[in-house]
């Protein structure tokens, strides 16, 4: 019956991803709108939000984000033993994560709200004791990494008078590291700039979006805590 459950509750979650990354060029052209005539309310655009060139995001068949979904939602119930825990893991984690990696890739934007939730989901995990790290190394790894990267983006900003690394990223690797204690989030980053490195390299792309390859180090170093 858990397994039913999950695998529908999957299938849900996938088809509301699916709805948020077709309409995101909609909200995100409003928004450009939006603040324009608020920044400049004496000289309103010459042009509508429905006339922004935005490239939307090619969603499949819905089906296959249900059924996808629905089988990552399924292993993770598999994976961990405790059914909360999956759920977590499932339906809070992996899901804003895929929803933020495809976004930045597209778009190069990480919303900082998506974020913030995964730093109060992970904060909220291991005060319910559902991770095997405490409330007090999951507060320390959030602080630690949010000072560290915050530090590092006004440096690069300094250094090459523009943004080289976003304010989106500190944002979200401060909320993966939520689930990380202090002592692995070295791991998390080596990881993470590895594979952004190496696909840099082969791609020969000068400008790539961190947060698929921040997502991949945060849960390879996680999958080594608690399956290890």
């Amino acid at each position: 019956m858990i397994t039913l459950a999950f695998f529908l509750i999957g299938g849900l979650v996938g088809l509301s991803i699916r709805h948020y990354w077709t309409h995101f060029h909609d909200r995100l052209a409003q928004e450009v709108y939006s603040t324009y005539c608020e920044i400049f309310p004496e000289n309103p655009p010459h042009f509508r939000p429905q006339k922004i060139s935005l490239p939307p995001i090619k969603c499949g068949q819905k089906w296959r984000y249900f059924l996808g979904f629905a089988t990552l939602f399924g292993f993770c119930q598999y994976l961990f033993s405790s059914s909360l825990l999956a759920a977590f893991i499932a339906a809070f984690t992996l899901s804003i994560l895929i929803t933020v990696s495809v976004i930045d890739w597209r778009y190069q934007l990480i919303s900082p709200t998506f974020c913030q939730l995964l730093a109060c989901l992970g904060v909220g995990a291991a005060y319910l004791q559902l991770l095997p790290i405490s409330l007090e190394q999951s507060l320390q790894s959030v602080a630690l990494s949010f000072a560290l990267f915050f530090l590092f983006f006004h440096l690069t900003q300094y250094l090459y008078q523009r943004e080289a690394f976003g304010r989106g990223d500190y944002w979200l690797i401060s909320g993966l590291s939520s689930f990380l204690p202090w002592q692995q989030l070295p791991l998390f980053y080596f990881i993470a700039c590895s594979c952004a490195i190496a696909y840099a390299l082969f791609s020969k792309q000068q400008q790539i979006a961190l947060a698929p390859f921040l997502s991949i180090g945060a849960l390879a170093a996680f999958l080594l805590n608690v399956l290890g």
